[in-house]
């Protein structure tokens, strides 16, 4: 390994090979440097990915909080959301299921961000924490279509069953 020294501090050169033994190159650690065309990665791709899935399963609000962000980015929509705006209660107020935070995937217990007036965006006092399940079903629906939906599903309950074949 190569070190060279700044004062009476010696520098040493990254390593060309991840904590776990893979030998660092483009394909393995993904960014390179533009000027030098050396990787400053410190990690392959692999170990990057068992880290960011750690530092989202023990900072779920961090997580939410970026994904967030990028939709909005995408979307452009306004955000001004802090990570301390992002408040995951223990369960979704909707449906009453405890929210479980898994660190990646989805379920219908999943913590997810919704914004209660779409067209606002991501801003403060438009966000709360539900389930996965209640942000999915109010996805694309009006109040109204929420309410008769609800409707067909209770006439439905209240109607006789067809009567099997015998």
């Amino acid at each position: 390994m190569q070190s060279a020294t700044i004062g009476m501090t010696a520098i040493r050169a990254p390593s060309p090979y991840c904590r776990c033994g893979v030998l660092k190159t483009e394909d393995n650690c993904g960014v390179r440097n533009l000027k030098t065309g050396r990787s400053f990665q410190p990690a392959c791709l692999a170990c990057r990915a068992k880290r960011l899935r750690r530092y989202r399963l023990q900072n779920p609000a961090n997580a939410l909080w970026s994904a967030a962000k990028n939709r909005a980015t995408r979307a452009g929509l306004s955000f001004d959301l802090t990570v301390e705006d992002i408040v995951i209660p223990d369960v979704c107020p909707v449906f009453g299921i405890p929210l479980i935070w898994a660190g990646g995937g989805r379920t219908d217990n999943t913590p997810s961000v919704d914004r209660q007036i779409p067209t606002l965006g991501y801003v403060r006092g438009n966000i709360v924490v539900i389930s996965w399940r209640a942000n999915r079903l109010k996805n694309d629906a009006s109040p109204d279509e929420l309410q008769r939906l609800a409707a067909y599903t209770l006439h439905l309950s209240t109607e006789p069953k067809c009567p099997t074949s015998q």
